[in-house]
């Protein structure tokens, strides 16, 4: 903490990183593949003048505007030659030179260029890269040597022109233009005119892998057994506070400050700042422990580039964080007081209290006397002792120790004390929740609301400069204790604010108040509220402190903010709508941007005229004196860096002249900002398009469409959020190009085709007029005639391309319906199984019981069993019709009881028929047609719902549907549906079976009902016929062919049954619903020996362990284990039980388990299933069948 306070006495008027300050005290954010990085890794990095920061991985070479990253690689900048990028540097001219594996790159304005080496000179794997005064480019190469590249020729060194080593790592020039030369051999250097071994080392073999001069001009190495070496009076001598042993210097960097970078494989990073020595590895924030590179950019930035932990940068910032690092206890810091003798002192959470003096911390705590470790308040007494509030009472400090504590035994109420605070005549008072206490050496006295304050609950005290102090309650009101009585300034509900937690009061009386719901100003007995609505960042006001510079800083939950002193006089005022808030948040140096508002004081501003505030990751530092806007620089220059028309890039090249293309166009911009983007605002504009300037709400991107061709001027600039700097602008002069039909030649060509062609016409004309008029009858016979056939085979592609359509969409609805179906069934079938089965045992049980008993009561038991048997049923048949009708199954032709379909369908519509009209039904003889029952279903169902639809809700007995059969002379069954509805208009009329055609409002109706219907119909070899008038109703008539004289067979619901007499047997139940086993037990085991299982392995194990069964029930489809898994494993090893199974299934609701149904020749059951009739089915299955083996013992 030495440190810290040193840095605030030497801040320079320079963005740069304060050398007395730890690394943990900048903020350090990073960036890796996720924020755009091609890789992790960083080998290289420099900025070129325009403000972009390059950086060298082994998937290209990325650029960086402070905002988003761009790559390049050798795919679409081949020019790049190799994947890996190792080095980069820049030369005076600005141009960007690329080592990589493959050669050497150059960019320069904005055009790649590979640098082409003779065949002779292997420039590859380039491991530095040193432009040097002379204009020259210096290239070190791993395993090729030492080459320079100057007006357009090379020239190299190797072992076999003087040079150590082949393996070259390192360049350096020093101030009188010599260079220096790291390799795996040592230390050279080149004069200009050869090359000399360098100064001595201390040892033999030295690997120099790094380089770097100092501001004096000091030459500083990095070797590969980790020592740090310094030429100093013609030798280099090792520095070990720079050193890392063990851990290869991977680079050397000095900043504009002085302070050595170095950066190490396996150690981490170090930095030596005025013979200070800080390191810094992985688990300390660098992901990584192997550094390659750093940078310091124009703005004062640290970027650090790292083996897999992607790119760092540190920056110097408004506000120091001091905290857990920097050696305080804790770091939920609640208050802070600077005492007399210029110490600080910091209550913190559950740590006690911690004094720091002359760069030395001590701390109290309950080990030490304190009445409790959560310290909320400081407060001194005129003798410099200090008095400490706590969760459960006060503590007083003298002469370094503890020696008194007051709590609930000296009158104090019991819990939180907020606040401690002595006046000015030494009093001791303490804030509480149930008021303000006063010690009067013996015991506390309490004041209270009856006693004149505005409310009980204290929470600010403060000193007053006119004499005595003030008070502010939760309650919301303000008061001052004078002469031993409280007088009120603002009681509860006036003004209309809460909590008054801050207070801050001017030489002239004014008084500024810092509450739950916003700033409050009282000045001359009158209060005024500013708010969010008036600019101020945040409502909560902790903390309200001058800075000697005109602002006031307001401390809150979301951080800190500054705002103008005059701009709040000017909105309270009402001559100004709104003030401007600078917002600190964590960019700014706070490591948690949440302050505290739990104590007192919430925020000092000390002797030297520095602000402090305590928040929850410890306290943060801010200097008056060394505002950012002290040592702003310049907005950054706006940049143009992409141009697309219909979304493809132009070339920049072009950009002065550009196809117009269709019109749309996008222009890409930035103004390179590496430490502070977000304090940037673009606004752009198009002359002649847009009116006003445009925010870009932070895209850094205008798009344009339907451009027309002509010439555009495009100007972007570039703002502060503060207006505090001068803005920047950029412009652009392109011309759209017009499409070849929309140029004055193209027009005028013609204008002269037209006029030749009309002339050539008429000539024409004229020469053939008598022949064309016999070729074109002719023609127009032949062409009508084939025509007339080619319409007509495209009207029927037409119609067989609807149908088609129509069976696809029919065949996808009527799938997922029933899917629907089938899972309802099973998941209805399955509880209903047992239901059915238990209430028959329950009748049975209670019939017996009557017939022993007699008791009436038994009567009424059996007939609510019954009622319950029957509804049981209903449930049953309406989930069997609701499969019938819903079956997933092709259509199939058979033999259909036209009657029995109508009734299932009006079942389905009566809801819709019985609000509407009354049903007059008139069926002619009993007749079966060919057709498919589930599709018939559907087309009656339609038409009895929609002749419905077409009659108001409200008089049935007004409006009638007719529903009659008949069978014409040819044998066909004629069905009309005829309402007295509303009728279809005429124009309506034909297109009615249309697909999609509807004249139901959006959403309500599809328009396929009746395109469905009139396509099943015609399938089955029928016809639907229609009559409307408008008013009286309408009546579709269908006709369906008769069925043919021979019957189909039906497929019982048991299938492979071989008849048998009675027989008693052994039976194995297996189902996964617990409920149904114990029904079917219950039920069966009057006649059987049941064994039941609800998983199918378990059964498994204990037939595969010899047990064998006269049947084994089975459910189908179980979790696990399916019934046909089952079967299929039984079939294998035994097959004898396979053959005795009997599947029960509550709905074959898979392909699968369909399929195995139609398949099998076992029995199966369909659930639910009448106890007597499943007793009956057992007793045939089990007649003179042979029992099985006994069991083993």
């Amino acid at each position: 903490m030495g440190m810290l306070l040193g840095l605030l006495a030497s801040s320079s008027n320079a963005w740069a990183l304060e050398p007395t300050k730890n690394l943990l005290q900048f903020p350090h954010r990073v960036w890796q593949t996720q924020d755009g990085l091609p890789q992790n890794a960083i080998e290289t990095l420099a900025q070129t003048p325009d403000g972009y920061l390059w950086g060298g991985t082994w998937e290209g070479l990325v650029r960086f505007d402070g905002v988003r990253f761009t790559v390049f690689d050798f795919i679409n900048t081949p020019e790049l030659q190799a994947r890996s990028i190792r080095s980069l540097a820049t030369d005076s001219a600005g141009t960007l030179w690329i080592g990589t594996d493959a050669g050497l790159s150059r960019m320069s304005g904005s055009t790649f260029s590979r640098v082409e080496a003779p065949p002779a000179l292997a420039l590859r794997n380039i491991e530095a890269i040193r432009p040097t005064r002379d204009g020259a480019v210096w290239i070190a190469t791993e395993g090729h040597g030492l080459a320079r590249y100057f007006k357009g020729q090379f020239q190299s060194w190797t072992t076999d022109t003087g040079l150590a080593t082949n393996r070259v790592s390192a360049l350096a020039e020093d101030a009188a233009g010599t260079l220096w030369i790291g390799t795996t051999g040592g230390l050279q250097r080149w004069d200009g005119t050869a090359l000399h071994d360098g100064p001595p080392f201390d040892k033999e073999q030295v690997a120099v892998l790094s380089l770097a001069l100092d501001q004096g001009g000091v030459l500083w190495a990095g070797t590969g057994d980790g020592t740090v070496y310094q030429l100093r009076e013609g030798r280099m001598r090792p520095v070990p506070e720079a050193s890392l042993p063990g851990a290869p210097i991977e680079t050397l960097y000095v900043d504009r400050l002085n302070t050595l970078w170095v950066g190490s494989s396996g150690r981490g990073m170090l930095r030596l700042a005025r013979g200070q020595r800080f390191t810094m590895d992985g688990p300390q924030g660098l992901q990584s422990n192997t550094v390659f590179s750093f940078l310091e950019d124009h703005e004062g930035g640290l970027w650090v580039g790292a083996a897999e932990g992607g790119l760092h940068r540190f920056k110097d910032a408004p506000l120091t964080p001091v905290g857990a690092p920097e050696g305080l206890p804790h770091d939920f810091i609640i208050s802070i007081h600077e005492a007399r003798d210029g110490s600080l002192w910091f209550a913190s959470l559950d740590s006690g209290v911690t004094r720091w003096h002359d760069g030395k911390t001590s701390t109290w705590t309950t080990r030490e006397g304190l009445i409790h470790n959560r310290a909320r308040s400081i407060a001194e007494a005129p003798d410099g002792s200090l008095w400490f509030s706590t969760q459960i009472g006060l503590s007083h400090w003298q002469n370094g120790r503890i020696t008194t504590s007051l709590g609930t035994a000296e009158g104090l109420p019991p819990g939180l004390i907020r606040l401690v605070f002595v006046d000015r005549e030494g009093t001791l008072w303490a804030g509480t929740q149930e008021g303000l206490a006063r010690w009067n050496g013996e015991r506390f006295e309490l004041f209270t609301r009856k006693h004149g304050l505005p409310g009980n609950a204290i929470t600010l005290l403060k000193e007053r400069p006119a004499g005595g102090f003030w008070v502010g309650t939760g309650e919301g009101g303000l008061a001052y204790f004078i002469h031993g009585r409280p007088v009120l300034v603002a009681a509860e509900g006036q003004p209309m604010f809460s909590e008054v937690q801050a207070l801050h009061e001017e030489a002239n009386g004014t008084l500024w108040l810092g509450t739950d719901e916003g700033l409050y100003r009282w000045r001359a007995g009158t209060f005024q509220r500013l708010a969010r609505d008036q600019g101020l960042f945040d409502e909560r006001i902790f903390q309200i402190l001058p800075d000697g510079q005109g602002h006031l800083l307001f401390s809150c939950n979301k951080g800190i903010f500054r705002v103008l002193q005059k701009e709040l006089e000017a909105v309270a005022d009402g001559q100004l709508a709104r003030v401007t808030s600078r917002v600190y948040a964590a960019e700014d140096g706070m490591r948690a941007e949440e302050c505290n508002g739990l104590g007192a004081p919430a925020g000092i501003v000390t002797r030297d005229g520095l602000l402090w505030f305590p928040t929850i990751r410890g306290a943060v530092i801010y200097d008056p004196k060394d505002r950012e806007e002290h040592r702003a620089q310049p907005l950054p220059q706006v940049l143009l860096e992409e141009l697309r028309v219909d979304s493809q890039p132009v070339p920049r090249a072009r950009w002065a002249s550009i196809p117009v293309g269709e019109g749309r166009v996008d222009l890409r911009y930035t103004a390179p900002s590496l430490l502070s983007p977000q304090r940037l605002r673009f606004r752009f504009r198009l002359e002649g398009v847009d009116k006003d300037w445009v925010s870009d709400g932070d895209e850094r991107m205008a798009h344009y469409t339907h451009l027309e061709p002509g010439n555009y001027h495009f100007r972007v600039r570039v703002e502060s959020v503060d207006g505090e700097a001068a803005p920047s602008e950029a412009t652009l002069s392109f011309y759209l190009e017009p499409r070849f039909y929309q140029t004055w030649a193209f027009r005028m060509a013609c204008v002269l085709a037209a006029l030749l062609a009309v002339a050539g016409l008429g000539w024409l004309r004229v020469l053939r007029v008598h022949r064309r008029e016999q070729e074109l009858q002719a023609r127009v016979d032949q062409r009508t005639a084939e025509l007339a056939s080619v319409n007509a085979n495209l009207q029927a592609r037409v119609q067989e391309l609807q149908a088609t359509r129509e069976r696809l969409i029919h065949a996808e609805k009527m799938a997922a319906v029933g899917t629907l179906a089938a899972g309802v069934g099973h998941e209805i079938n399955n509880p209903l199984a047992f239901i059915i089965s238990n209430l028959h045992y329950a009748a049975t049980e209670v019939r017996g019981a009557r017939q022993e008993g007699g008791q009436q009561q038994w009567g009424e038991v059996e007939q609510a069993l019954n009622e319950a048997l029957q509804g049981a049923d209903r449930v049953r048949r309406i989930v069997q019709d609701l499969r019938t009708f819903s079956r997933m199954q092709p259509e199939r032709l058979k033999r259909v009881d036209v009657h029995a379909v109508l009734e299932l369908a009006l079942s389905f519509a009566d809801a819709e028929i019985r609000h509407r009209a009354r049903l007059v039904k008139d069926y002619g003889e009993p007749i079966q047609v060919l057709g498919d029952e589930t599709r018939l279903g559907q087309v009656f169902l339609n038409l009895l719902v929609n002749a419905a639809q077409a009659i108001p809700e409200g008089h049935a007995d007004r409006n009638e549907i007719y529903l009659t059969t008949r069978k014409d002379q040819q044998g066909h069954l004629r069905v009309v549906v005829r309402d007295t509805g509303t009728g279809i208009p005429p124009d309506v009329l034909p297109r009615i079976f249309e697909p999609f055609f509807t004249t139901k409002p959006v959403g309500v109706g599809t328009g396929l009902g009746l395109s469905i219907c009139h396509s099943y119909v015609q399938n089955m070899g029928g016809d639907i016929h229609v009559h409307s008038e408008l008013g009286k109703g309408t009546t579709f008539e269908v006709v369906l062919p008769p069925a043919p004289a021979h019957p189909s067979g039906e497929h019982s619901a048991i299938s492979g049954i071989t008849r048998l007499p009675e027989a008693r047997g052994r039976l194995l139940i297996i189902d996964d619903e617990p409920l149904l086993i114990t029904a079917l037990s219950r039920t069966l085991a009057s006649e059987h020996e049941v064994v039941a299982f609800t998983n199918a392995r378990e059964a498994l194990e204990r037939l595969r362990s010899g047990e064998r069964y006269a049947l084994i029930l089975c459910d189908l489809m179980m979790p696990e284990m399916t019934g046909m898994e089952l079967h299929a494993t039984l079939a294998q090893e035994a097959p004898g039980q396979a053959e005795r199974m009997v599947f029960l299934t509550g709905g074959a609701f898979t392909e699968a388990a369909q399929a195995f149904l139609e398949t099998t020749q076992l029995p199966w059951l369909e659930k639910p299933f009448e106890p007597e009739r499943l007793r009956k089915r057992l007793r045939t299955l089990l007649s003179d069948q042979d029992q099985p083996p006994s069991m083993p013992t």
